[in-house]
């Protein structure tokens, strides 16, 4: 007999307590619901100053790790008019990362999660190279200027270890990348396309870089600083 009539008195029922619910909530905020700590859990920038902590042990932390300056792998660029060889590339500045904008941490369960800006500004990158366009070789040096790179990238940790482990890391932003080299002198006419290439040489280079050891830098960096905990 239940089984008979429960498609019609389903529908009624469902109706009577999603009226009867409303009406107890609906003078009820959300500040009523959560403690002041889960509020705090959900206020963007609450990681603002953790971040700021964990940024300034990560610059030394770099600096004593062989990252700044960093090597840079050796290069052949056909550029059209041409081909380039460089080599000895080397890219300063990654010390400079800092926190770039908000940083909020959450907690689910029994994990958090950090999400975060940063940023790497002033950046350069060095090569010794050689030139050969025709029957003509010329020795180069090329410089370039990165005027910042912005990252984000999402963390979490389990509340009893505080183990980090970034789960998302993603170049958000490359900045104006600015090419000189000196030593073309007859074949100042390859400039244009040399530095085109040169440019986009650099970008997948130094993004590759931050994708990997900067972003292992990160994540030890984390690892030696104790995350807030909320009660």
């Amino acid at each position: 007999m239940f089984d008979a009539v429960w498609d019609y008195i389903s529908p009624i029922l469902s109706s009577a307590l999603e009226d009867g619910i409303n009406e107890i909530l609906k003078n009820v905020s959300i500040s009523d619901i959560i403690t002041p700590a889960e509020r705090r859990l959900l206020e963007l920038g609450n990681a603002n100053d953790y971040l700021d902590l964990v940024m300034a042990n990560l610059g030394p932390m770099m600096e004593a790790g062989g990252m700044d300056p960093a090597p840079l792998p050796p290069a052949n660029l056909d550029f059209g008019m041409g081909v380039a060889d460089l080599h000895d590339g080397q890219l300063t500045g990654l010390s400079t990362i800092h926190r770039d904008g908000t940083c909020t941490l959450d907690r689910v369960a029994d994990w958090l999660f950090l999400y975060a800006n940063v940023a790497v500004e002033n950046l350069g990158v060095h090569y010794t190279g050689r030139v050969v366009s025709g029957d003509t070789t010329v020795v180069v040096e090329v410089d370039t200027a990165i005027s910042s790179v912005a990252l984000y990238f999402v963390a979490r940790g389990d509340v009893y270890s505080l183990e980090a482990d970034i789960d998302q890391f993603i170049v958000s932003e490359f900045g104006k990348i600015d090419v000189r080299i000196d030593g073309l002198g007859s074949l100042d006419y390859v400039m244009s396309p040399l530095a085109e290439a040169v440019a986009n040489l650099v970008r997948d280079d130094v993004s590759r870089l931050l994708e990997t050891k900067v972003k292992q830098a990160i994540q030890d960096a984390l690892n030696e600083t104790p995350w807030p905990m909320f009660e």
